[in-house]
């Protein structure tokens, strides 16, 4: 993925490449509260990885640092990067505009891969993902429940933790359970639940997507739903 300083790929009609998305802007939010910070020119690549395994976003930038900005601002974990993406719509494609655009709000997990090749010039990584995977680490669950499987996942995601980027929550998984979290962390907990859920015989999956966020649906759902690049 390239920065909007960069030359966007193409193939050889000229077609921008489906995956040649431009970063237009990434402000980085410093835990000790000074000023954001424009670090677009500073990432070299980035990579951004969902799974239907995980209720989260995880991201990689590389970052190249000729400014001494690293020293200045002392990275120690829990910035805030917000990131806003964009991909030239492919000629003929009849993907809506809001498929051709990303903005995520990530949290800083660590930073990974530091050298110095040159007095002036640093590289290093930053590992990033959503929010509320520090949220997650952060707090243990020691309840009861009662309702259904979605009801209770529901009330993890928003109340335990604080998710707002919610596209859908299928809601037919309709038995009704209670018992007691045996000192689970949130996701652990919502996971457990997930592995009695059913629907026409096929699992439900927890997960989130950078386009448009987070997702309780069966597979039999998913089947149905329209595809996009």
């Amino acid at each position: 993925m390239s920065n909007q300083g960069q030359t966007n790929v193409v193939n050889g009609s000229g077609a921008i490449h489906p995956g040649s998305y431009i970063i237009e802007k990434a402000i980085l939010h410093p835990s000790n509260k000074t000023e954001p910070v424009e670090i677009r020119d500073l990432i070299m690549e980035l990579r951004i990885k969902e799974s239907l395994s995980n209720p989260y976003i995880e991201a990689q930038a590389f970052l190249q640092d000729a400014g001494n900005f690293l020293s200045r601002i002392r990275l120690n974990g829990g910035e805030r990067v917000e990131l806003k993406i964009q991909r030239q719509k492919l000629e003929g494609s009849e993907q809506p505009e809001e498929n051709q655009k990303l903005e995520l709000d990530l949290s800083v997990i660590e930073l990974l891969n530091y050298s110095r090749t040159h007095p002036t010039r640093q590289f290093f990584s930053l590992t990033m993902a959503s929010p509320w995977l520090v949220i997650n680490n952060s707090k243990v669950l020691k309840r009861s429940f009662k309702g259904t499987i979605s009801s209770v996942i529901e009330k993890i995601i928003k109340n335990d933790l604080g998710v707002e980027r919610i596209e859908n929550l299928n809601t037919s998984s309709k038995g009704p359970v209670q018992g007691v979290f045996p000192y689970f962390h949130p996701i652990q907990a919502a996971t457990w639940l997930l592995n009695n859920a059913y629907e026409d015989s096929t699992p439900f999956f927890l997960y989130e997507t950078a386009h448009k966020g987070m997702y309780l649906d069966s597979l039999t759902k998913m089947y149905d739903k329209e595809t996009f690049n």
